[in-house]
């Protein structure tokens, strides 16, 4: 079998002639957001306890941490398990002196976090904590889950032991 070669010209006249049209009038996009929600979690009022659901974190949301130079503790509940949902947790900035952060899961969490000294491998279990004023601005948290379980990926400003996992 050999090649052929057509001219640009061609290649365009062939297209022009593909009639197909997709028609969505009657059709449901499931998670088209072109951007993902943002939510923010605001302690500098008072402890936050947030438990995500679906409904009030749509899938792919950023959530962001402000606990702004408060001591008031924040604890995030993730949402129960399902296929496809993604969520990222973001520092918005360092938490206070004695301010520490928890990311609670129904479910064990796997995956890894690399800190600024290393990393902590193999991550199981179903909470993180973040000791006081080590949820420093810039660590970000990727959360994914297949339906059974969340995985995580941390990118964390702190030192791995400043981050409990059990």
């Amino acid at each position: 079998m050999g090649s052929k070669r057509i001219s640009l010209a061609r290649a365009e006249a062939l297209m022009e002639n593909v009639k197909k049209e997709l028609n969505l009038v009657s059709s449901t996009l499931k998670y088209a957001a072109i951007c993902p929600a943002v939510k923010t979690v605001d302690s500098s009022g008072g402890v936050a306890d947030v438990n995500m659901t679906e409904a009030d974190y749509p899938p792919g949301s950023i959530i962001t941490i402000k606990t702004g130079a408060t001591n008031n503790n924040v604890t995030v509940t993730l949402p129960a398990v399902k296929a496809g949902l993604e969520y990222t947790i973001v520092a918005q900035d360092t938490a206070g002196t004695s301010c520490t952060v928890k990311i609670d899961a129904p479910v064990n969490m796997h995956g890894v976090l690399i800190c600024s000294d290393g990393t902590e491998p193999a991550v199981t279990g179903d909470e993180l904590v973040f000791d006081a004023n080590k949820f420093e601005k810039g660590t970000q948290l990727f959360f994914s889950s297949d339906g059974v379980s969340w995985f995580v990926e941390g990118f964390c400003q702190c030192n791995v032991g400043d981050v409990a996992v059990s």
